[in-house]
Formats: C-alpha cells, sequence, structure tokens
C-alpha cells in the first residue's frame, strides 16, 4: 500500500500476510526480533484475545505504520497468484494511473489521493471534504431491515462522494420504526394463542453541500447502479435557480394579466392545435395505424380516437394532420387484422371485439377507405353475436375450420351453421354493433343474401334495461345488475339507431303527419323508452355535488361517466333521425371529385360508386326532429340552451357577444325577466324564490355593464385634465372629471358598478305627504302665543318659533325646547328617506321630497351637489344643429367648494340629529366624514355575509380585503378565518395567507397573535383535561387527534415574524406543558421542532424563558438516550479489533453525556417555580404533574443504562449507585416525585438499587461497598 503523508489521523489497517512472512523469513536481529514480537502481540490482538481497552490503545498507538505491515502494492495486498487467477493480466504499474505514483511521506492534496491506486482504502474512514459555502444540495436517506447491510452501503456511498469531490455529512442515524403486530398462531388447533411479530426499520441519512448538479446526478447514478439487496434509498436534489429569477416570473404573470390582442390569441390558438397534432401523429405506426403514444404497437381503439381527433382539429394541408394520415398503410393495418369470419382482431396477437370493429368502420368512412374487401363477411359476424336475449355480446365462436384439410395456402373455410355468441348481452357491444349494422347498410342493401338481426328481440332487451322507479328511469348494461349513468349513452343512444331502421318511428322529419292529428297528440311522447325518466336520474343520481358525473351514488364523478352521462342526457332531450330532405339535398349537391381521389387508391378493391354514395349520404342525413325536443326542468331550461347555442356560434367574435341588444348577457337577462313576469303573473311563488330571479337579473345587468368596459377601449377619450386647463382655465368641473374617469380604467369601472347600484337599489320608505310645515309644533306655537307661554298642554319643550334652524340655537338647547313627537318623528323619517336617495343617486327624487314636504331650502342644499357645467366656456364642439341660445345658459353650482366645505362641517356638528349628519356626509363625501358614513350603512353586516360566501367558495385571496374593511373588528374577524384553514394547509399557505393581511392594511402581528390564541382555545374545547392517572410513556403512542394536531399547528402563526417571538414563547409553554403532560413526547418534540432558534435568546419574562429552556434541556436528553439504544443496536457478536475499538468509544462517549445531562437536570430545580403568573395555580399543578411523569423516568432509565453498562465501562456500576445518594439527596427532594400512585414507583427503583448492589458484590467480593471505591 502506498504511504502518504496527509493531513489527518493516521489509518489503522490489517497487517499484510505476505510481509509478516518476509519479516518471520529474515535473518534473527535485534531489530527483526523486536519487530516479530510486537508483530505476534498484534496477531493476537486480531485473533481475539482479551485486551483492555487502554491496553488495546497503548498497543496501537505505539506501533508504527511500517510495523503494522502495510502492504506496499496489490500483490503484496492480496498475492500476486491471485491477481493472475482473477484473469487481471500482469501487475499493475502505477505509472500507468492518472497521476504519477505517490512518494512516500511525500503531502499531497486530496484530488491526487483519490486519483492514485490506494489497495484496501474501502475499509477505511472516508475523508469527508468541508462545505465552502454551506450550500446544500442532495440529501440522500436508507433504509433498510438490517443494520450492518445499512451502515455497509452508507460507507460505500460516503466513499463515493469522496472520489467524486463532493461535501458530505457523515452518516446521521434516524429514529428507527419500529412496528408489531399480534395475528394468530394457527386457525386450527392453537386457534386461541397468539404469536407476536417485530419489524424493525432502521434509517441512516446524508447531505450534500455545494456540489455541481451534473456531480450529483453521477452520484445518484453510481449508487443506483451498485445498490445493494435489503437497503432501500431515496434522494432528493435541490436545484438553485438563477438571481432574478422571481423579477422575471412577476413581469410574466404582469403581461400575461393584460389583455392579449385577437391576434396574438389566434396565434396562441394555432400553437396549441400544432402541437396537438404533432402529438397525435407521433402515434402513428409506421406500419399503419395509431398506438397509444410514440412506438406503441398499433390499436383499433387509439386509431379511432387519432382519427376523430384530427377531424375535428386537423385540416387540409402540409402541416394540417388530416394528410399525413398514410391510407395506404392503415388500409394494409385493418387487412392484417381481418379474419376468415369477416371480424376483426383489435390488435395483432389480440382478440376479436365488436368495440373494435366499431372503430374500424367509423375510421375507414372518415378517411374513405371502405371497399367490398374490407367489409366482407362483417354483417354475418356482427348478427352471430347476437344473444338470445336481443342483445349483443363481444363477439362469436369462430366458425371457420381450424385447417383447410389440403395442407396448402388456400384460405380457410367457413363452416355451413354460425356458432354461438361468447358472453352475455351489453349495452356498449349492443351500442356497437347496432352501429355497425348501420354503417352496412347501404352494403346490405345491395346483397339480397344479407343477414338479418332479430330487431323485435333487440327492442325488447333494450326497453327492458331501463330501471324502473325505484331505480330511478337509469340504464343498466346488463340483465340483473344494477343501473350505471354511463348507459344513458350506450343503450339510451341505440334507440335512435333503432329509429334509422324504421323501427318505432313510422315517418321521417320530412313526412309530417295531419295537423289535427299532431294537435291531438302533442302532449303525448311516442319514444321507445321513457325520456323524462332518464334526465331525471342523471340530473338527480348523476350529478355530483362538487361537479362532474359519475356511475351513482355514492361513487365518486370521472371523465368517463361525464362524457357518457351528458351524451345521454342529449339523447333523452332530442330526437335525430335520417332526415329525408337532408339526404336528398346531400345526393343533389353530391361531388365525387370533393372526395378522396381515385387515383390514391389503396386497394384493387374498388368500391362502386353508387354504394360509395350511399355511403355518404347515410352518415350524413341525420338532423334534428323540430318539436320533438323534451327538457326537464320546463322552457325556461330549453331557452337558455337556445341562448346558449346562439352566444357558442358567435365564437370569439367581442362586438356581437358584448352588444348592449343582443349580445349574452342581455339575453340571458331578458330570459330572467320573462320568468320573472310569469311568476309574478301565476301567483303562488314565495317572495325568496322572486328576489333570488331578481337577483340573477340585476347579476347579469352588471356583467352586462362592466364586461365591454373591461374588453374595449373608450370610443373617444377625452384630453387630459392638464390639456384641458391648459387650453381653457375656465374649463367646468365636470369636464375635468369626465376626463380623468376616461384616462383611468379603474374609475370608468367604479363609476359602471356605481351606477349599477343606483339603478338597483330598492326604493326607500317616503313619508306620507304633509299639509303643512310643522303642524303640530305651529299649532303648539300658536296656543303657547295665545296663552301666555304655556303650550301644548302646559309643557315648556316646545319651541317657540318657526325657524328651520331653531332647535340649533343655543337658548332652545338650554330650555330643552325640540319639535312636536309627530313633526318630529316625521322629520327623522324624511331625513332617512332623503338619506335613501342620495345614496342611490336619485337626487331629482330626494329635491322632489323636500318639496312636497314643504322644505325648499333642503332641496337648495341637495341641489348644490350638481357639477357646474356652462357649455360657453367648454371646450367642447358644438353641433350644428343645436342652437346658440343653449350654449349661454349654464348650470350647476358655481360655489361648490364652499357649498362642500359647508357640508363636511354641518356632518360633523354635534348639535345637529344623527339622520341630518349622515346625509351631509352623503352629500359630501370625504375621508373627513368616512366614520359618519360607515357607521350608517350596514357594511359590517355586508362584509360579513359576503366573507362567509367567500370562505365557502375557497376564495382565500379575497378574504383578506374585505376583512379589512370591518374596522375595529377586522383583527378577529381575519384571524377566525385563519383558524378555519384545514390542517391540510401547509406552512407556505398559512404564511401567504398572513402576510395579506399586512397588504390589505391589518396589523399582521395582532392577527397573527389573536389567529394563535382563538386556535389554542378552539383545540382545548375538544381536548380532554389533564386530569386523573398518570400516562404511560412507554406503550406504543397513538396517532394524534385532529384536535391535537389542531392544537400542535396553533404556534406556527406566532413563529412567522419575529415581532411575535415574545407571544409564541408564552404558547409554546402551554402547548408543551399540555402534551408532555399526557404523556405526548413525540408531539411536544415536534412543537420544539417547529420553534424558531431564536426563541432561546428571549430573556424576558424570565419565568418563561427559564420554563422553555428546561424543556429544551429535556429533548436534549430524551435524543441522548435514543442515540444510546442506536448505539447498543451496532454492537454486533462478530467485530474486528478496530470496530470493536470504534464502536466501544463511542458508545462510552454517549453513556457520559447521558450520565452527565440526566444528573445536570436532576440537581436543577427543573420546572420548579416558585413565581406567581396569572394561571399560575394551574401551571403549578401542570408543572408537578410533567415532574412526577418525567423525573422517575429519567432516574430508573439512568440507573438502568448504567447497570447494564458496566460490563463496558466498570465505573459505570459506581455511578449507579452514587445516583440513589442524589434521589434520597433532601436538597433536591427528588423522592417526592415518586409519590404519585400511577406514575413509576420507589419501590420500583429501590428494587432495582438491590439489583445493583448484587452486581456490586458478584463483582467485587464479599464487600458490597468495593465497587463505590
Amino acid at each position: 500500500m502506498f504511504r502518504i503523508a496527509l493531513s489527518r489521523p493516521p489509518r489503522v489497517a490489517l497487517p499484510s500476510i505476505t510481509r509478516w512472512a518476509r519479516l518471520n523469513s529474515n535473518q534473527s536481529t535485534p531489530e527483526n526480533d523486536k519487530k516479530k514480537a510486537r508483530q505476534q502481540q498484534l496477531g493476537s490482538l486480531l485473533s481475539g484475545k482479551d485486551f483492555s481497552l487502554d491496553e488495546m490503545q497503548k498497543l496501537l498507538s505505539s506501533t508504527s505504520e511500517e510495523e503494522l505491515g502495510l502492504a506496499e502494492n496489490e500483490a503484496e495486498m492480496f498475492g500476486e497468484q491471485r491477481i493472475l487467477d482473477e484473469g487481471r493480466g500482469a501487475r499493475l504499474d502505477p505509472n500507468s494511473l492518472p497521476t504519477p505514483p505517490l512518494e512516500p511521506g511525500k503531502p499531497c492534496t486530496e484530488e491526487e489521493y483519490a486519483a492514485s491506486l490506494v489497495h484496501g482504502r474501502g475499509i477505511h474512514t472516508p475523508h469527508y471534504h468541508q462545505p465552502t459555502y454551506g450550500i446544500p444540495v442532495a440529501n440522500i436517506q436508507f433504509r433498510s431491515h438490517h443494520i450492518e447491510l445499512l451502515d455497509l452501503f452508507t460507507h460505500f456511498a460516503t466513499h463515493a462522494a469522496t472520489a467524486l469531490g463532493i461535501p458530505c455529512s457523515r452518516p446521521v442515524s434516524l429514529p428507527h420504526k419500529r412496528t408489531l403486530w399480534t395475528v394468530p398462531r394457527s386457525p386450527f388447533a392453537h386457534k386461541k394463542s397468539q404469536e407476536n411479530f417485530e419489524r424493525i426499520v432502521y434509517k441512516r441519512a446524508l447531505k450534500a453541500w455545494d456540489a455541481d448538479p451534473e456531480v450529483i446526478d453521477r452520484w445518484f447514478k453510481y449508487l443506483r447502479r451498485h445498490a445493494m439487496g435489503g437497503v432501500g434509498m431515496r434522494t432528493t436534489k435541490w436545484e438553485r435557480v438563477s438571481l432574478g429569477a422571481g423579477q422575471v416570473k412577476s413581469k410574466t404573470a404582469k403581461k400575461l394579466e393584460k389583455q392579449l390582442p385577437a391576434e396574438k390569441i389566434k396565434a396562441l390558438g394555432e400553437k396549441i392545435l400544432c402541437s396537438m397534432i404533432n402529438k397525435i401523429l407521433a402515434a402513428q405506426h409506421p406500419k399503419g395505424g395509431f398506438g397509444g403514444g410514440p412506438g406503441q404497437s398499433a390499436h383499433l381503439l387509439p386509431t379511432y380516437a387519432s382519427v376523430c381527433a384530427l377531424a375535428i382539429v386537423g385540416r387540409p394541408g402540409p402541416e394540417g394532420g388530416w394528410d399525413q394520415i398514410d391510407r395506404k398503410k392503415m388500409y394494409e393495418f385493418f387487412m392484417s387484422l381481418k379474419q376468415p369470419d369477416g371480424s376483426f382482431l383489435v390488435a395483432h396477437h389480440a382478440e376479436v371485439d365488436v368495440r373494435g370493429i366499431y372503430c374500424l368502420l367509423v375510421t375507414a368512412t372518415l378517411l374513405d377507405i371502405l371497399t367490398p374487401e374490407l367489409v366482407k363477411g362483417t354483417a354475418s359476424f356482427v348478427a352471430s353475436c347476437q344473444t338470445y336475449e336481443g342483445g349483443f355480446a363481444s363477439s362469436s365462436q369462430p366458425y371457420y375450420a381450424a385447417s383447410n384439410g389440403s395442407g396448402s395456402d388456400a384460405p380457410l373455410q367457413l363452416l355451413e351453421q354460425p356458432r354461438p355468441p361468447l358472453g352475455e348481452a351489453h349495452g356498449g357491444y349492443t351500442f356497437c354493433a347496432l352501429a355497425i349494422w348501420v354503417l352496412l347498410s347501404p352494403f346490405r342493401a345491395a346483397d339480397d343474401e344479407a343477414p338479418r338481426i332479430n330487431v323485435d328481440n333487440l327492442l325488447r332487451w333494450l326497453v327492458m334495461m331501463q330501471g324502473n322507479e325505484i331505480e330511478l328511469g337509469g340504464f343498466k348494461g346488463r340483465t340483473n345488475k344494477l343501473v350505471d349513468g354511463c348507459y344513458s349513452w350506450w343503450c339510451g343512444g341505440a334507440f335512435s339507431l333503432l329509429d334509422s331502421l324504421r323501427v318505432g318511428k313510422v315517418h321521417s322529419p320530412a313526412e309530417k303527419p295531419n295537423q289535427s292529428d299532431a294537435d291531438d297528440w302533442a302532449d303525448v311522447d311516442d319514444s321507445l323508452f321513457n325520456r323524462q325518466a332518464l334526465q331525471e336520474y342523471i340530473l338527480y343520481a348523476g350529478q355530483h355535488p362538487a361537479g362532474g358525473l359519475r356511475d351513482k351514488p355514492p361513487k365518486n364523478p370521472d371523465a368517463y361517466h361525464t362524457c357518457y352521462c351528458l351524451a345521454g342526457l342529449s339523447s333523452a332531450q332530442h330526437c335525430v333521425l335520417p332526415s329525408e330532405a337532408r339526404r336528398a339535398q346531400i345526393h343533389t349537391s353530391w361531388d365525387p371529385s370533393r372526395f378522396y381521389a381515385p387515383d390514391k387508391k389503396v386497394s384493387d378493391s374498388i368500391l362502386p360508386q353508387d354504394i360509395r354514395q350511399n355511403v355518404f349520404e347515410s352518415v350524413l342525413a341525420w338532423s334534428e326532429e323540430q318539436g320533438a325536443s323534451l327538457v326537464v326542468g320546463g322552457a325556461e331550461n330549453r331557452v337558455c340552451g337556445d341562448v346558449l347555442s346562439v352566444c357558442k356560434a358567435m365564437g370569439d367574435d367581442l362586438d356581437s357577444l358584448c352588444n348592449p341588444e343582443e349580445g349574452f348577457a342581455p339575453r340571458m337577462r331578458h330570459v330572467c325577466r320573462q320568468q320573472l313576469n310569469l311568476l309574478e303573473e301565476t301567483g303562488g311563488t314565495s317572495d325568496l324564490d322572486l328576489e333570488l330571479w331578481r337577483m340573477e337579473e340585476r347579476t347579469w345587468g352588471l356583467l352586462q355593464a362592466v364586461i365591454p368596459a373591461r374588453k374595449f377601449d373608450p370610443p373617444d377619450p377625452l384630453p387630459h385634465v392638464r390639456t384641458l386647463l391648459k387650453e381653457n382655465p375656465y374649463t367646468p368641473t365636470s369636464t375635468l372629471a369626465q376626463s380623468i374617469m376616461s384616462h383611468s380604467p379603474t374609475l370608468t369601472e367604479l363609476v359602471v358598478v356605481r351606477e349599477w347600484l343606483q339603478e338597483t337599489a330598492p326604493s326607500p320608505l317616503v313619508p306620507e305627504a304633509t299639509n303643512g310645515y310643522w303642524r303640530f309644533t305651529k299649532l303648539g306655537v300658536m296656543q303657547a302665543m295665545r296663552v301666555g307661554g304655556q303650550g301644548m298642554g302646559g309643557r315648556e319643550n316646545v319651541v317657540k318659533k318657526m325657524d328651520p334652524d331653531v332647535c340649533l340655537r343655543k337658548e332652545e338647547r338650554e330650555r330643552g325646547g325640540a319639535l312636536a313627537s309627530d313633526d318630529s318623528n316625521y322629520e327623522k323619517t324624511l331625513g332617512i328617506a332623503l338619506y335613501a336617495c342620495v345614496r342611490a343617486g336619485r337626487m331629482d327624487e330626494a329635491m322632489e321630497l323636500c318639496r312636497k314636504a314643504r322644505q325648499p331650502w333642503r332641496a337648495a342644499s341637495i341641489r348644490g351637489a350638481r357639477l357646474f357645467q356652462w357649455r360657453a366656456i367648454s371646450t367642447e364642439k358644438v353641433d350644428e344643429e343645436e342652437e346658440i341660445d343653449d350654449l349661454d345658459v349654464w348650470e350647476g353650482n358655481k360655489q361648490r367648494r364652499l357649498w362642500k366645505a359647508t357640508c363636511i362641517r354641518a356632518a360633523l356638528s354635534n348639535t345637529l340629529p344623527e339622520y341630518e349628519r349622515v346625509l351631509y356626509a352623503a352629500l359630501a363625501p370625504s375621508l373627513q366624514v368616512a366614520a359618519i358614513l360607515r357607521g350608517a350603512c350596514p357594511t359590517q353586516v355586508i362584509l360579513e355575509a359576503y366573507l362567509q360566501v367567500l370562505e365557502a367558495a375557497g376564495q382565500r385571496e379575497l378574504i383578506a380585503l374585505y376583512a379589512g374593511a370591518l374596522g375595529d373588528n377586522a383583527v378577529e374577524r381575519y384571524a377566525m378565518f385563519l383558524v378555519s384553514l384545514e390542517l391540510s394547509a401547509d406552512t407556505t399557505e398559512r404564511r401567504h395567507a398572513l402576510n395579506q393581511a399586512r397588504d390589505h392594511g391589518l396589523d399582521m402581528d395582532r392577527v397573527a397573535i389573536a389567529a394563535a390564541e382563538r386556535t389554542i382555545e378552539k383545540a382545548f374545547q375538544d381536548l380532554p383535561p389533564l386530569r386523573g392517572s398518570l400516562p404511560s410513556i412507554i406503550a406504543l403512542p397513538p396517532s394524534p387527534t385532529s384536535h391535537e394536531l389542531l392544537l400542535l399547528r396553533s404556534i406556527e402563526w406566532t413563529t412567522f415574524n419575529a415581532a411575535t417571538f415574545v407571544t409564541a414563547l408564552e404558547q409554546a409553554n402551554v402547548i408543551l406543558r399540555y402534551f408532555l403532560a399526557s404523556g405526548r413526547v413525540n408531539l411536544a418534540k415536534q412543537v420544539l421542532n417547529m420553534l424558531p432558534a431564536d426563541l432561546a435568546a428571549i430573556g424576558d419574562p424570565e419565568e418563561m424563558a427559564t420554563e422553555y429552556l428546561h424543556y429544551r434541556q429535556f429533548f436534549a436528553i430524551w435524543e441522548t438516550l435514543d442515540g444510546v439504544v442506536e448505539s447498543q443496536a451496532l454492537e454486533l457478536k462478530r467485530m474486528n479489533r478496530e470496530a470493536k475499538l470504534a464502536w466501544l468509544t463511542d458508545y462510552r462517549n454517549i453513556v457520559d453525556q447521558a450520565y452527565n445531562q440526566i444528573t445536570k437536570l436532576l440537581e436543577s430545580e427543573w420546572l420548579v417555580t416558585d413565581v406567581e403568573t396569572p394561571g399560575g395555580n394551574r401551571r403549578r399543578r401542570e408543572l408537578i404533574r410533567v415532574r412526577q411523569i418525567y423525573v422517575p423516568e429519567l432516574i430508573i432509565r439512568l440507573h438502568s443504562l448504567l447497570v447494564s453498562s458496566h460490563h463496558h465501562i466498570k465505573e459505570n456500576l459506581s455511578r449507579a449507585l452514587q445516583l440513589a445518594n442524589t434521589v434520597a439527596d433532601s436538597r433536591y427532594k427528588l423522592y417526592e416525585d415518586f409519590f404519585n400512585e400511577d406514575g413509576r414507583s420507589l419501590v420500583d427503583y429501590l428494587g432495582a438499587v438491590r439489583q445493583a448492589v448484587l452486581a456490586g458484590v458478584e463483582g467485587g467480593g464479599s464487600d458490597p461497598f468495593r465497587v463505590l471505591v
């Protein structure tokens, strides 16, 4: 072996047997004799002779590297003969290595060392490269049931990382998973006895830093290639994005938010279509047909799906996809699947199935490659698949002879009688077989000896497949089976095919019966199945509350059942039949040159032109029978469907969709208005239903107003405000306001929403018209004047004058003057009505109310809200038809600034009644009067109701926005929303939800604290109290309940921001106390792991900080005890000297660490408090309960550890007996923690001490105290 002077501890290697022999054969010299004696000692050490740890360390430290007998080359390590036997050839020349051979004693780099030939390096501890930047790049976790294999492969992985130059950690022991289960020993004689099984999964982990991703990939690949049986490996790789990646994504998202031009949308659509076409064509097989994906074998079902998809999205041309289908190879593929009896395999070496034949015929019809050769015998095969029930099976027994008898290549001969079908009648097979029969009708019409099917039995079977009333009218696929939603199409759609065979319907849409007969039978449904019952089954039982359609309750929805339930629903609502008129139209316009060119024939078997024309006529002649539709739900559903059909035909034409008269929203609004009028005329409808229809109509009205404002730019925007003022300093304020709104899309949309709110606002309660101004107060004043100051029956509280401001005057307020009660109530009602009118924008209606109330001055105050406008000084263009005199007329309020200031002052005046202040605040809204308006509007109730709607709908992004408008209750309300988040929401989602509070003006710290407090309160309401007997921490812990998980995750809210760390510290102590007092150590450990490390640096309040540090001290001990158990598991029966020495050193260190930690905890005042805190009695009881659970447990565990380890560490038995003195010491009073009857008893501990004394007597002779000396 090459001896290299590296900056690392010397490696201990096994002595070379070859070199021992060479040393022993040398001449006897004092130096050689000394070496021989030392080699014999090393040999004795290796042979298993008992050596103490000190003797072993002394011997190894005094032995030089040369005396250890390290091999100098491969031949000396393994023997030259072994190299030749293994087929390696001659001895390896070190000069052929990537780097020159290393000289002994010469320092070298780790790269040179890794590239050199060092035999036996794998048995040594690898060199661990130090991280440069400390950026984690990968993590590997190993798992195994065998700890020897696990450590061996982990050792191999670290050597591989060293060779690749990857800085990685030392193997970390993870907590192992232990699974226990009990099973009966035997089902017979020993059926009452049980047997226990245990399975332990050991885990190790490695972490890598600062390596290149390509190097990490090679490391992973190397480990997978040389994976060891019985050892599982899970790799995690982290990649870093470049700087500015978030900014690039943000810019991209902002670009997508903007409205894309129609050209870009069209280009994007073309790109998607080209991608779809290329993906479909990539699955085309070189020998014809399509597979399920690129490189897969061709199959009829994906061939059918691919061709249909290209028929929908493809187009003629070089890149359209339709012309790229190889029709000749497709035909050859079809013929290679054809069987002598006319059937087809679904793929090579596969089965025969009528579904595959249906796919083949549809594909051949679309591609125009139908030939007599292709369909020969197919109709006879389909007819043979009909069962005795009337339906069709998947196929029939092949009825051609197994051989032709002559041994030649002549075609196989068909038998005279067909064989029976395979299987029972099935809805899916029946639909496909019946569709095949319809597609082959042109060929059967030309054949006089064509086979027949029993249509009567088929009709009977299809009708019987529809369920009865208890099955809600759904269809089933087989006899004596349950109904299924997908058979709504497979069975329900088959009736239209029967109609095309003249079964049931005796006339076509072109052949109408007499009008009188039609009127008599207009309300009778002459369909062959119950169409209404089928629709009700799909709508009631088939729909899932979360969306989509399904088989039947309680199954979940899926794409398959959604597709065929909708198809069955359409077949039940509409009646589609072959139309003679449509057929005649196709016959007239038939042009053979428009179809597939005859020069591109795929076979010598050419389809006659008349049959070819008949095929396309029969396929394209289907149309819906007008007046035969039946839609469950009433005419309004049909009207909505018609609206959707019309708007779907508009496509992407935004001008038509957003047309104010014929667009989508106006049509839907008209439908709602018609239904509302109908309900109001007929009566009997509840007020709630009528209000819902009104809300629906108003919602469509809002969409009608908002969508054009979002999708279209204003036709002629006004010049900018600065431009207007520069051209004309006297531009009216109304023109300036219009200019500002025209240049701001947000303001424009807000104006639209405001106008919609004003339009849909309910009419205010208008007081009855009065006969005069303050009629009752006037009578009281007149009476007071007549009787000399005594008015209204001697009461002095009536004002003495009729001035409108009399109630505000100082002398009247001092004497308590007021209006008569009737007039006061009228004024209040009038003020509320005026406020409602102003808030709804009905200024003219408000002024009319003032005139009727004989209060023109109040009408003048309201009129002052109008903006000043004078056309003579405006820059607006004047139409030629307008009269010149109209330009000199101005309107609005020229002193609007003064008027607005007066209204604000009146709103802020405490002398005015509340309704007066609200009215003036609504006339001149501003930030100064926002609080007044907020108190008058039912905003709190509306926002609270809307927040509930948003929470139910899962619109989390909007909740913070609306919760922020709740004022003083905003923090508490948003905190309650955070509490309601599911436990499945990860930390990132919770942090994002909390950050939204800050984005919308809420105090994030207060929200976090409130959310944590409410979560803890909610969890403690359902968790059991800490009473009764002490829990056992030895038994297997049960899975955490949802309430425990809620309490566990409550601490997350206060750990996101450093400003709430003090609160997090206090709440963490509460949670840790509860979990530890409940015996839930694992949950308490999870809480501690979730807390940031900065909490340990908090020193105030001192009592809380000390308690938190005590918990950290306890869990450090708990982890050390777990490490002791793992270290004990690493001891093997057969270990070499070096491994035994290494294990013993590690074991001694971790036992000493556990002893020091536990004794330090026991000799300190762990969780002992005398400081009075809020809830101190409860806290003290919980702390005492925690000490009674864990202090005895730690003492007994430490005692057991010391006693069990004294065979390896002799002084531990003395430590175990000295521990009893610590327990009995009155300074610590540890014995008091044993007093609880439900916990570990003092008797148990004393019994363990007795066993330790007996062990000391066995090791120390007759003196029992010798072990203590």
